[in-house]
């Protein structure tokens, strides 16, 4: 693809560099890198004697729910559409969707987290006209908001499996301790947002954690806002790419031939994600590694764990990596046509 013609800008790129290069090389390491991952993966489960059953399991899986699988993950990913559409509402719906599922490509195969897949969002929105201010601000608002969603399904989950609600084990370190702590994420949570006001005039405090305090203050505010706003989509949207996520873990289990209750399910899904963290293309091996780890302390099976992990993992890599590079594309070309152009509202007026 040819570079898009446009002065030098060394705040975005070095110059001398063909715009989206550096994004298309990442990219493509990326996906690279979790390619190779992903057979060395499945190579050590055929060649381990141990993990022979695994292997096993995965041959013969009903591939009619893992196909069901699928879809569902495509369902997660539009999930994150309507959500992302939900919050950078002056963003043409079209290309919003572009932009959204690059994220999301990023976010799965480029070793720095969900940081890459923003990033790279942010640079496409960027090149269309949208103040780099206004980006950061959606973009927080927007991580925020589907943070929050995934912790108080912790919590709803915790507290459910502790009262008896969910099946489940009941020992208090596997049902209140998470619930606790997704508690006390959200009272700060709320307890930022209420004092985002008096944070930001307290400007005499210059310190790097004063001011990244008063940036996480404001964000929570203006998530408090987006929640209160009229429209559904964006509560549909991060639902829906929550949950639709975690029925294609369990369409993955379930097609192995054993079930999951739904409260050691969604604990063991946000557990097991914290692995996500470790800077490895696509997760493979370590979220792998940690959800069946999670999956395990709930009571399932380890071979059934393990082999429900595989598949699982395959849906939620690739079906996003494939797409998302898609979207990737046609956003470039969109505005390398000029098709496209933000006239984003102020800074400061997060819809």
């Amino acid at each position: 693809m040819s570079a898009l013609a446009r002065p030098c800008d060394p705040l975005v790129q070095p110059c001398g560099t063909p715009i989206g290069s550096a994004q298309h090389r990442q990219l493509r390491s990326g996906l690279v890198s979790a390619g190779v991952l992903s057979v060395l993966v499945g190579g050590l489960v055929l060649a381990i004697p141990g993990l022979g059953a695994v292997g096993h399991r995965v041959g013969h899986a009903h591939w009619a729910w893992v196909a069901l699988g699928g879809a569902l993950e495509l369902a997660s990913c539009l999930g994150y559409v309507l959500a992302f559409q939900g919050i950078f509402v002056e963003v043409p719906r079209r290309f919003g969707m572009m932009v959204a599922a690059a994220e999301q490509a990023f976010g799965a195969v480029v070793p720095v987290g969900g940081a890459g897949g923003i990033a790279a969002g942010g640079w496409l929105l960027s090149r269309a006209g949208m103040s780099l201010r206004a980006i950061g601000q959606r973009s927080a608002v927007l991580f925020l908001f589907t943070s929050a969603t995934n912790v108080l399904a912790l919590v709803v989950a915790g507290v459910g499996l502790a009262i008896g609600l969910f099946a489940g084990p009941r020992a208090f370190l596997l049902s209140a301790v998470p619930a606790a702590v997704g508690l006390a994420v959200l009272l700060l949570f709320v307890i930022l947002a209420v004092r985002a006001r008096s944070l930001d005039r307290d400007q005499g405090r210059s310190s790097l954690a004063a001011r990244a305090l008063r940036l996480t203050a404001g964000a929570s505010a203006e998530t408090l806002g987006a929640i209160r706003r009229p429209g559904g989509r964006l509560a549909l949207g991060a639902t829906a790419f929550l949950l639709c996520d975690v029925a294609v873990l369990w369409l993955a289990i379930h097609s192995l031939g054993y079930d999951v209750p739904v409260g050691p399910l969604l604990l063991a899904y946000l557990i097991g994600y914290l692995a996500n963290a470790v800077p490895i293309p696509g997760g493979v091996g370590v979220l792998d590694g940690g959800l069946a780890g999670a999956l395990i302390l709930y009571h399932v099976p380890p071979p059934v764990a393990l082999s429900g992990v595989l598949i699982y993992h395959c849906l939620a890599l690739w079906i996003p990596a494939l797409s998302g590079t898609l979207g990737f594309v046609a956003a470039q070309r969109q505005i390398s046509s000029g098709a496209v152009r933000i006239e984003a509202p102020p800074a400061r007026a997060v819809p």
